[in-house]
């Protein structure tokens, strides 16, 4: 029999192909001649036994040369092993002639044909015989290595195009560069992530959105763009809606007041936020800029849509020499708001519809009317007096929306009354004479002085003639009318003969002192040692000291020779005479009668000017911190700029307890 794996002649009782070798499965008889497969039959091995199958019918193969070599081979083995082989018993077949091939498709296993082979066919699993793992890599590498590097090549080239052609798509179309958008990649341009928040908006997604025009937007200003009107909108329109009002404030502010004047909707989408928040005053104010800004008749609308008609005045606004009432109308079912700023005569306001924006801020200590107006009763009247009115009035309907403001300014001007008139004229006179004022009708008042200070409503109050002193007098008074309007100053000089008091002058001294004259040794040998004799400490340009004595104290200056000399005289107690003979336990009277006295009418709290010359001589009558007063006389030094010579006398109980003598660096009328 022949091995079915080698076709190698084999012995009777063998179970193992001596040329196949004993690891292979045991040799399997085949079917001889007498039972032939039968047409449309072949055979296939499994491993241990042979099944027959149907045949399906194809179209014949032709004989490949792999079959014809085989069946060559078998032939030339069986001529070899021993001649032609027998026919019959169970010996296998002969082989078949070489024109009868038979149609092989693969290597193990025979498809069927049109036209079968005569005979029967047998078949054979092909032999698996073991190969060196050297070998068998030698043999695939040299095999399959230009496969291989083919298969490396068209998968390089693959991906090369395949890179080309996504970066032409993702950087030259349109698509690729939302997709790029989409993916947030830097480099994706800024028209893509416009397009992108667009597109996010329209599906509702308002955070992606707003990340996308967040980076279009700073992609803009980094190229130097900043008029991009309708991407800033965009832009505020999505922090509006992402619950970010202030930053969509920002942006559309910036619109109308950097960017574009002229541009409507950013008016409009601040006109409806203000109107949501309440904010009626701004709302209008906004259309009312939106209108000057654009001209367009939409504002002017919304105006009328939004608010009622504005309140008018009774009279409007103007100068007037009289008083002004005036009374406000408005529209029916609205309730009138209005304030009054009045300012003094002269001082006009300027409108606040003719203030410049960054004087807004300064306005706003006059608030508008429905924030802090007051509520106007219908037909009452409001008085204007003199000066300079601005009266403003909204009206406010029922859901609380005001109207435009009025604004009226009146300017009210009294005429100025006559002054005074006085039954004596000026001039010189040997006695004192006996003055009588008269005033105009209409005039309420006459106030007066002649202590050459200025007449004014706080000034006394003229009752009956006014007898003048001796020496010079300036009599001045004024007329107030019915209305309180004061009236020019009249102003007379009269100079009557005969003797009076001395202001009070350098002459005037303590004893035998003067002031920056006595020295310190001089004033120690006349009232002795001091009980103590400290420096003052302050900012001095020169060295000063305090000498304390049982009556008061005394300080001194360092004079130019480094000398110190007396320059403050301070009395208390004991029998320093002052000037004019004047102690400490005097009465009062003989101070002020000792002195000059043009007769000042005291003030209410009842001080009065004693006299003034004009050249910084003053003498006044003046209240103390203690509740008490005080008699003050001042005097210029000789040739001294700026340098008085003061003395006061202090009063309690009528009667003189201090007296100082100063000297001083300063205004006499301070």
């Amino acid at each position: 029999m022949l091995c079915p794996y080698c076709q190698h002649n084999l012995q009777s009782g063998d179970s193992n192909c001596p040329r196949c070798g004993p690891s292979m499965s045991p040799l399997i008889s085949l079917p001889d001649q007498e039972t032939p497969l039968s047409d449309g039959m072949y055979t296939e091995w499994n491993g241990k036994t042979y099944t027959q199958y149907a045949r399906e019918p194809m179209i014949e193969a032709p004989a490949t040369r792999r079959t014809s070599s085989i069946r060559r081979r078998s032939r030339s083995a069986s001529l070899a092993s021993g001649g032609s082989m027998p026919r019959g018993g169970s010996n296998p077949p002969p082989v078949r002639r070489e024109e009868a091939s038979i149609p092989v498709a693969a290597e193990g296993r025979v498809y069927g044909a049109i036209d079968l082979p005569e005979g029967p066919i047998y078949v054979r699993k092909p032999p698996e015989r073991p190969v060196r793992d050297s070998l068998q890599r030698k043999v695939s590498l040299r095999r399959n290595g230009p496969r291989i590097g083919l298969i490396l090549l068209v998968i390089f080239t693959v991906l090369l195009a395949g890179t080309i052609s996504s970066w032409y798509y993702l950087t030259q179309s349109q698509e690729g560069h939302a997709l790029m958008a989409v993916w947030g990649w830097s480099n994706a341009p800024v028209e893509a992530f416009w397009r992108l928040g667009e597109s996010k908006m329209r599906e509702g997604y308002v955070a992606e959105a707003l990340e996308a025009f967040i980076k279009a937007h700073e992609g803009d200003i980094d190229r130097g763009i900043t008029n991009n009107i309708e991407g800033i909108l965009a832009l505020a329109n999505a922090y509006e809606r992402d619950g970010q009002g202030d930053k969509a404030k920002e942006l559309y502010e910036d619109l109308i007041g950097n960017i574009a004047r002229n541009h409507p909707d950013a008016y409009i989408r601040l006109y409806h936020m203000y109107k949501d928040k309440g904010d009626h005053a701004n709302a209008v104010a906004m259309l009312e800029l939106g209108h000057k800004e654009t001209s367009l008749d939409t504002f002017t609308r919304l105006i009328r849509e939004y608010s009622p008609d504005q309140p008018y005045a009774s009279n409007v606004g103007g100068r007037f020499n009289r008083e002004v009432r005036i009374t406000l109308r408005a529209a029916e079912g609205t309730t009138i708001y209005y304030t009054v700023d009045h300012y003094p005569q002269g001082d006009m306001p300027i409108k606040k519809s003719a203030l410049k924006e960054e004087e807004q801020e300064q306005d706003d200590k006059n608030p508008l009317p429905e924030r802090d107006g007051i509520l106007y009763v219908e037909g009452e009247e409001i008085l204007l007096n003199e000066g300079t009115t601005y009266v403003r009035a909204v009206a406010v309907q029922d859901n609380d929306v005001p109207s435009k403001e009025m604004e009226e300014t009146y300017a009210v001007v009294f005429p100025i009354p006559d002054p005074p008139k006085a039954n004596v004229s000026s001039g010189t006179y040997d006695y004192a004479p006996t003055v009588s004022l008269r005033a105009d009708k209409g005039i309420a008042a006459i106030h007066y002085t002649i202590d050459n200070t200025t007449a004014t409503q706080n000034s006394p109050l003229y009752t009956g003639p006014i007898k003048l002193p001796n020496g010079r007098t300036f009599l001045r008074a004024i007329a107030v009318d019915h209305r309180g309007k004061p009236s020019y100053e009249m102003n007379i000089e009269y100079m009557v003969r005969g003797a009076t008091k001395k202001m009070f002058n350098s002459n005037d001294v303590f004893d035998k002192l003067s002031l920056l004259r006595t020295t310190y040794d001089q004033f120690t040998r006349a009232y002795g040692k001091p009980r103590s004799y400290e420096k003052i400490e302050g900012e001095w340009t020169s060295e000063r000291y305090r000498a304390d004595y049982p009556f008061g104290y005394a300080s001194f200056v360092q004079a130019d020779n480094n000398r110190m000399v007396l320059y403050e005289l301070m009395v208390e107690s004991g029998n320093i005479r002052g000037p004019r003979n004047i102690r400490i336990g005097d009465s009062q009277d003989k101070v002020i009668t000792g002195f000059n006295d043009r007769g000042g009418q005291a003030m209410k709290n009842g001080e009065r000017l004693l006299y003034n010359n004009n050249l910084n001589s003053i003498g006044v009558y003046q209240l103390t911190e203690d509740g008490n007063f005080a008699a003050r006389y001042y005097h210029p030094r000789a040739n001294k700029k700026n340098e008085f010579v003061e003395l006061s006398f202090y009063f309690r109980n009528g009667q003189v307890s201090r007296m100082h003598w100063l000297w001083y660096i300063g205004n006499a009328s301070n």
